[in-house]
């Protein structure tokens, strides 16, 4: 009844016990499954107080329904949901999917552990515009663009974690899909996707004191960190990168802002391939490489394989190896060079000789 009209969407909940769904009918564990609370008609709006019990098989087949998870859609302005864990969830939607809600609301101290599937927007916890603090995800997380292992798309993520696995087929992170800002926070889970793919964040967004350990896998655009422009402070890769095409690096794939972080993960790509950053206009400061990099191709480097006529190198460094086929180019610090650089260094006692500079323009 917690949907029964706009005065119940409305009310105070706290969990007393745990819940089991697969001890209910069976219309909560086959068919379509439980029917997610709040719609865009009709959203959640009042406070649901976990009370540190547990949800177990929440089942949910709902593959042409938009908004799904526990919770479907929760107004912006609503009070927190709080203290709640998903145990061995089983949820399927098609956009705006999270274990948790499907788009929007405060989330803390909660997590997942189940599987969570669906086309656009996709989260562990949460889908899309979601504020996250204090939790976890550790299922499988699948979808098409948009998809990250806390959450799909335009979210705050604030001391939280993934340790699942997450894939999807444009713009995967590994906290967060696209455009969000991931605070404090870390990804330990693999992370799979063919075109802009990264660590913690995919497309643009911000990244403040977090980092990545777990494998970044992808085709083009992958990063440590973020995939595509993002921003990224006091933050650091150990995980290793592995791209079958170009635009790679340890903190991002292509472009950026990055200052005070560092890789120390292997790169490998083919290229415009980077310990940092692997292609376009970054602006990269006080950070360093000491991850190895390989790239098949041209224009590879320790910082950055292909620098922009907008990008800037300043005040950074690599120690890794940079090396590759019998017809690649492999620099110590830039590939190809169309931008400025100061103040760097590179150190590598393996290189069979020292160049430092591939092609230069400027």
């Amino acid at each position: 009844t917690m949907d029964y009209n706009s005065s119940t969407l409305g009310w105070t909940y706290q969990l007393q016990n745990n819940i089991d769904f697969a001890d209910c009918a069976s219309s909560y564990t086959d068919g379509n499954g439980w029917m997610p609370v709040g719609t865009s008609a009709a959203r959640f709006a009042g406070n649901f107080l976990g009370n540190n019990k547990k949800i177990k098989n929440l089942y949910v087949n709902r593959p042409v329904t938009d908004y799904v998870g526990l919770f479907g859609y929760i107004t912006s302005t609503a009070p927190d949901i709080n203290d709640l864990g998903l145990i061995d969830s089983n949820i399927i939607g098609k956009n705006y999917v999270g274990g948790i809600s499907g788009k929007s609301g405060t989330i803390n101290n909660s997590y997942n552990t189940g599987t969570i599937n669906g086309t656009d927007k996709i989260g562990g916890i949460n889908g899309n515009a979601a504020t996250i603090n204090n939790s976890y995800n550790t299922g499988t997380v699948n979808g098409a663009s948009t998809v990250g292992g806390i959450n799909g798309n335009n979210g705050t993520v604030n001391y939280s974690y993934n340790t699942g696995t997450v894939t999807g087929t444009g713009s995967v992170g590994g906290v967060i899909g696209a455009q969000g800002t991931a605070n404090y926070s870390y990804n330990a889970g693999t992370i799979n996707g063919p075109y802009i793919t990264g660590g913690i964040m995919g497309f643009y967004g911000t990244v403040n004191n977090s980092y990545n350990e777990g494998t970044v896998n992808g085709v083009s655009i992958t990063g440590g960190i973020g995939a595509y422009g993002p921003i990224v402070n006091n933050s650091y890769n150990s995980g290793i990168i592995n791209a079958t095409s170009g635009e790679t690096g340890g903190i991002s794939g292509n472009g950026g802002t990055i200052s005070n972080s560092y890789n120390t993960g292997a790169v490998n790509g083919t290229s415009s391939i980077g310990g940092i950053t692997g292609n376009a206009g970054a602006i990269i400061t006080n950070s360093y490489n000491t991850g190895n990099v390989f790239g098949t191709g041209i224009f590879n480097g320790g910082i950055i394989g292909t620098l922009g006529a907008s990008g800037i190198i300043k005040n950074s460094f690599s120690t890794g190896s940079v090396t590759g086929s019998s017809s690649s180019w492999a620099f110590g610090i830039v590939g190809q060079n169309n931008g400025t650089i100061m103040n760097v260094y590179w150190y590598d006692s393996n290189a069979l000789d020292s160049v430092v500079f591939g092609e230069c323009h400027k």
